[in-house]
């Protein structure tokens, strides 16, 4: 449908005031939500029942690249929204190529994170002792970094794909653009968001899925075969520990599967959505993409709840932080008040001392990649 020249500005429909809204208010609760609860995640991770364990340093750092995925894309969303001048990637060409870049790899290297924890829950329901040899903390460790490593060159391409440009702007003077090269666009557009699709979401969620009942058939063939045995009845404490630790991760994986899928199918759709569309249907786009791109940042934030929702064993290590927390604090103060007292009783007492933006470009023309 072609825009009528007397058709109202994108701006003006329910929808782009909706999308404002969005990046506004729901922003800011994701990424304090995201941040505290991964630093959480981060701690309880580093208590005994998980610092020696393979799960425990792949989840950690899952941890930490979903924290950079918050801060790197979702507070440059917010602060957009806020002050459209302060986007970091029109500081410098390196800033924008970096921060392109890292938009695409940090989910990415997410992605493949949770196809390292399922094939490793995988290799411990199938085959419990060998994965006692294969499921070191070295060796899932050193498959982490590779995994790193192959997003890393996956992604890097986009270093010297995009630069930082000026374009004309709706007041008649030029605006500065994160944005692809002339010679790269026809690449991007045809091969990259197939690409993006098959490595953030096509692939590891075929993985996650496949893996998962895999792991679910093999528990529960476990679980009839104990049931048969009568000396067997009920699972040994380290058996209930993995099966708690299997479920949560069941549940984080899936959780990506269902809230990353929007974001890139949108971005397989989009060129083709843009291609004659009305201001009507251009702020309905705009809202698309602010909702897509808030399920990723979701996915980076929901964690927390999710091992404390599935995860028997992760509450009951994280209540022995919070305790351990609360011993220490009292014997801190403990401390400082026999101090006090003994300070008191040697000392006179003290006397106080005295005392050009991205608003000039319509949201979706440079909404070709992943903001």
């Amino acid at each position: 449908m072609n825009s009528s020249s007397t058709e109202a500005p994108a701006t003006a429909y329910v929808e782009h005031k909706v999308r404002e809204a969005l990046w506004l208010y729901v922003t800011p609760i994701i990424i304090i939500a995201g941040t505290v609860g991964n630093g959480l995640s981060f701690a309880v991770l580093q208590t005994k029942s998980f610092r020696q364990t393979s799960v425990g340093f792949v989840l950690s750092a899952l941890a930490i690249v979903d924290t950079l995925t918050l801060i790197v894309a979702a507070l440059r969303q917010w602060i957009l929204v806020l002050r459209p001048e302060l986007d970091v990637r029109t500081f410098s060409d390196a800033g924008c190529r970096i921060h392109v870049f890292l938009t695409y790899y940090l989910p990415h290297l997410s992605a493949w994170t949770l196809i390292l924890l399922t094939a490793e829950r995988l290799i411990l329901v199938v085959h419990p002792l060998r994965a006692r040899q294969l499921c070191t903390k070295l060796k899932v460790g050193l498959a982490w970094l590779v995994l790193a490593l192959a997003a890393f060159v996956l992604n890097s391409h986009i270093l010297w794909m995009f630069q930082l440009q000026e374009f004309p702007s709706k007041s008649g003077g030029t605006v500065l653009t994160c944005y692809l090269t002339e010679k790269h666009v026809n690449f991007w557009r045809k091969y990259w968001s197939w690409l993006d699709f098959t490595f953030l979401s096509f692939l590891p969620s075929f993985a996650i899925f496949i893996g998962n009942i895999l792991i679910v058939h093999q528990i529960g063939k476990s679980q009839q075969l104990r049931r048969q045995c009568s000396n067997f009845r009920d699972s040994n404490p380290v058996e209930r520990s993995a099966q708690s630790t299997t479920v949560m991760l069941i549940s984080i994986s899936s959780a990506f599967v269902l809230l990353t899928t929007p974001n890139v199918a949108f971005f397989i759709g989009l060129e083709k959505w843009l291609k004659n569309a009305s201001n009507h249907e251009l702020a309905r786009l705009g809202l698309g993409f602010a909702i897509s791109n808030l399920l990723v940042y979701v996915n980076s934030a929901i964690n927390f709840i999710l091992y404390c929702v599935s995860g028997s064993q992760f509450r009951r290590s994280l209540t022995k932080v919070f305790k351990k927390k609360q011993t220490d604090i009292g014997r801190s103060k403990a401390s400082r008040s026999g101090h006090t007292t003994s300070t008191k009783q040697t000392l006179l007492p003290l006397t106080p001392t005295s005392p050009l933006t991205t608003n000039d470009v319509h949201p979706l023309k440079i909404a070709t990649h992943r903001v």
